[in-house]
């Protein structure tokens, strides 16, 4: 079963009660876990760094990126408080860490499964630091080419190859459908021989569905409480009754997909006794005659051998009289 995770990020808005009611509401949408973002903004950003352009659109508070980072930081009080509420609504906890210290905290208060933000992909302290704690860890991918893929996993070398998952992601807030690019899946399974899935930065959840069926293992999508509330992810995320439609929706896409064998299905058992043709005489037959062309047909009938036999029993004989359109068994011939 694909690991849907509801992507909370900052969309609590730096309030304690907004994350937990986003633990809830994810809970209730089914989704596996949810995930927030562990970080410091003194030190994660230079004071004048610029906003993103979707920052800028999405977030329309007059603040630099420094600020609004700052606004919402979480502590780590709080990052336990969310992690215990997740215990209580049985759903799983996962933060995405910036820096080493962030790693060292969520792996002290017993997070299991780690996020590398798109990012920071690039980051070889970062991602030395989570390596070092043996636990699950789940790359996203976004804006990085081949070579940088490889190398960052050359961090994770002595890693086993289902402890990896990397993510499929276009980093943009929502991206285009012209960028999604979905092959990619196939092309990172292939390449690197890990778990895959897919960020999804869409709108809709057609993209998610079709990663689906490419094989991708983990689900990430934004969520909200509201996508009307002010910051820079709430415009890209769904709000709780999205979610639930949306996981909805990926679950029916599995059942669609099925398993990877062809057999008769159950409800094509019917079908499959009524309109699959059967040998039948096509004419009245005597004991000890030859079975022929000239004496058997197909025609589709519930009883008797299939047509697919036909040419194993031509050349036997019947050992009784039959009338016309009678079912051919193996008790009728010797």
């Amino acid at each position: 079963m694909t690991f849907i995770i509801a992507e909370a990020g900052v969309n609590h808005n730096g309030s304690i009660d907004k994350a937990i009611k986003l633990v809830e509401e994810a809970k209730k949408s089914r989704c596996n876990a949810v995930k927030f973002q562990t970080f410091n903004a003194d030190r994660l950003i230079c004071k004048d760094t610029r906003k993103i352009s979707y920052q800028i659109k999405n977030d329309i508070k007059e603040r630099s990126q420094y600020e609004m980072l700052k606004d919402l930081m979480l502590s780590n009080d709080e990052f336990i408080t969310i992690k215990k509420a997740c215990e209580i609504n049985k759903i799983d906890f996962i933060s995405t860490p910036y820096d080493s210290i962030a790693v060292d905290f969520l792996n002290k208060i017993g997070m299991n499964i780690f996020k590398v933000a798109s990012a920071d992909i690039i980051d070889p302290l970062l991602n030395k630091a989570i390596a070092s704690t043996g636990k699950d860890v789940i790359i996203s991918t976004g804006m990085a080419n081949e070579r940088e893929i490889h190398d960052c996993l050359e961090i994770y070398q002595n890693y086993k190859e289902n402890q990896i998952c990397l993510l499929h992601c276009v980093s943009n807030y929502p991206c285009s459908n012209n960028s999604l690019n979905l092959r990619c899946i196939s092309l990172l399974k292939n390449l690197y021989k890990t778990k895959v899935g897919f960020s999804d930065h869409t709108t809709n959840s057609i993209s998610s569905e079709i990663d689906i069926s490419l094989g991708a293992s983990i689900i990430e999508k934004h969520f909200t409480l509201d996508t009307r509330d002010i910051g820079p992810d709430h415009i890209s995320s769904l709000n709780p009754k999205e979610m639930g439609t949306f996981v909805n929706n990926l679950r029916e896409c599995e059942i669609m997909l099925g398993n990877p064998k062809k057999i008769c299905q159950p409800e094509e058992l019917e079908m499959r006794a009524i309109a699959r043709k059967k040998i039948v005489t096509r004419n009245k037959v005597k004991n000890s005659e030859l079975i022929s062309l000239e004496n058997v047909t197909l025609k589709r009938n519930e009883k008797g051998l299939e047509a697919s036999h036909l040419f194993k029993i031509i050349g036997k004989k019947f050992n009784q009289d039959l009338d016309i359109d009678c079912p051919i068994n193996l008790t009728e011939i010797k």
